[in-house]
């Protein structure tokens, strides 16, 4: 049963949550304020029931959150404005055009003893709208009985931790410190470099949600540095760690990566992320024609190729598994080779072609939504393709294809020379864009190509290196240089040549400027 109120125009609304003997009724929420606006603001799960849903058919209302900002504004998956009235507990919201009228009041969530604020409204069409928020000390106190902290006591660290990646409520924010963060980070980045010894490291954590709060401190040992067995800097061609514009590839400087869009979707934008260390690349899903997607110069072209290997973080948004994360395709002879968010590789030349973890033949959950993973894959004439993620081999894959007009279910059938070949000879790498489909909606970061298709052991060391603080700029031909954006007040003589003489004239190159090389502009 759940109890009814009347809002400012005497429609009725229906409370969020079963009635478990609230007394709050109508004279109430018309005559006194139950809580003021800093008291409602903040972020809700909220529901619409659309008018005229359709039972018989199963229709479903799916949950969304919003944050209801103190100046009025609404963000999240509505937008638009609200307000509470003085002196009663009347609420308006205008969410993506709908104006809805409604009741703010304190509910029971069943089948708990939470306490949530909540507001019931009815939209000018039609339109029925819930929205609550666990009380700040039941926010706090759900998520500290329903959370693992991601750290104990006396915890050995050897790898980047997520501690910003523990679950919590909505409005409980999180805070760490690291009394050594040069060798564990604030955020949890592991940086061995340089240690001979083990070393204590003291790690303390603060949940807070509006005046309520909770901390502890974790003794933990960051261990000293251990290189993995495997060659991870050997044959790379490329390296993009997308932490500032221009993105230059740091093994030649020349090479730069371009945010592109198509049919008025979003270009890949730049985002922060706590497990990442700088920038990363978000990618906008998007359907073929309307891709969101980064162009580069194809790094292995004009290569002698017997292999290479592509690898890279991500992070996937949606479970749509068709759309591509990244691509070499050449359009211009119909050739294409792809992966996307289902572990799903293919290669089609318009008459040979292969598809590993097809949708349509396995639906694969090796590459998780919601979670970073380092996925890499490498090609060789000789071996064919193999998928790792997180330094491991996946093994259960399925395979069907065509070779000189014979069908095949076994990577060895197929002449992966076609592939290598046209690698070779393909003009960009795409990040995004290149299957049949479109682009799918994923977070990116610190993408390596190289010219040789990496052993087990190598793929496991990529692995280790990559979850740790790592310079992979550094393997040999390299580039010990960085973009510069501007030189500000800098005179043409605090600006030098690689010869150590002032630059008579700047242009695009590398220059010495206090001290360091840079890439201008």
């Amino acid at each position: 049963m759940h109890q009814l109120f009347l809002n400012r125009s005497g429609w009725p609304v229906a409370a969020p949550f079963e009635f478990h003997g609230e007394t709050t009724g109508d004279r109430q929420i018309a005559s006194s304020q139950l809580f003021d606006a800093k008291e409602v603001a903040g972020r809700y799960h909220v529901l619409v029931h659309p008018y005229g849903q359709n039972h018989a058919a199963y229709e479903e209302a799916t949950p969304a959150e919003i944050l209801l900002r103190e100046d009025g504004k609404v963000e999240g998956a509505y937008s638009g404005t609200w307000k509470i009235y003085d002196g009663n507990s009347y609420i308006t919201l205008n969410l993506n055009g709908t104006v809805y009228e409604g009741v703010v009041t304190e509910q029971q969530m069943e089948p708990t003893t939470i306490k949530a604020i909540c507001f019931t409204a009815c939209g000018d069409n039609g339109t029925n709208l819930w929205g609550y928020r666990m009380g700040d000390a039941y926010a706090l106190a759900y998520t500290l009985n329903t959370t693992t902290i991601p750290v104990k006591d006396n915890q050995y660290i050897s790898r980047n931790m997520d501690l910003y990646g523990l679950e919590r409520e909505m409005n409980v924010n999180a805070k760490w410190e690291s009394d050594t963060p040069d060798v564990v980070s604030h955020t949890g980045r592991y940086n061995p470099a340089g240690l001979t010894e083990d070393i204590p490291v003291q790690l303390s954590c603060e949940l807070s949600c509006g005046d309520y709060f909770w901390t502890d401190t974790f003794h933990v040992k960051a261990r000293k540095e251990s290189l993995p067995d495997g060659n991870w800097l050997g044959g790379i061609k490329a390296y993009y760690d997308f932490d500032q514009e221009p993105f230059v590839n740091a093994y030649d400087h020349v090479q730069t990566a371009k945010r592109l869009s198509q049919g008025g979707n979003n270009k890949p934008s730049l985002e922060k992320d706590s497990l990442r260390n700088g920038s990363i690349l978000h990618q906008y899903f998007g359907a073929s024609g309307y891709c969101s997607y980064t162009q580069m110069p194809n790094p292995l072209r004009n290569e002698r190729l017997e292999g290479m290997t592509v690898s890279l973080w991500v992070k996937r948004t949606d479970d749509i598994p068709w759309d591509a994360i990244w691509s070499f395709y050449n359009p211009a002879v119909n050739t294409r080779l792809y992966l996307t968010g289902n572990s799903y590789v293919g290669f089609n030349n318009g008459k040979d072609w292969f598809d590993i973890n097809h949708p349509g033949s396995i639906i694969s959950e090796r590459i998780p939504v919601g979670k970073w993973c380092l996925v890499t894959i490498t090609i060789s004439r000789s071996q064919g393709c193999t998928i790792y993620v997180n330094g491991s081999k996946i093994r259960d894959v399925e395979y069907i294809g065509n070779c000189n007009g014979i069908n095949i279910t076994d990577t060895k059938d197929f002449d992966y020379n076609r592939v290598i070949d046209f690698i070779q000879s393909c003009p960009n790498f795409y990040l995004g864009y290149g299957s049949f489909w479109g682009s799918i909606d994923v977070r990116m970061d610190d993408l390596i190509l190289y010219n040789r298709a990496l052993e087990a052991t190598d793929v496991r060391a990529l692995n280790t290196m990559s979850n740790r603080v790592t310079d992979f700029s550094i393997g040999e031909g390299g580039l010990s240089v960085k973009p510069v954006h501007h030189h500000g007040n800098r005179t043409m003589k605090s600006i030098y040549d690689l010869s150590g003489c002032p630059a008579k004239e700047v242009k695009k190159g590398i220059y010495i400027i206090e001290g360091q090389k840079v890439i201008y502009p």
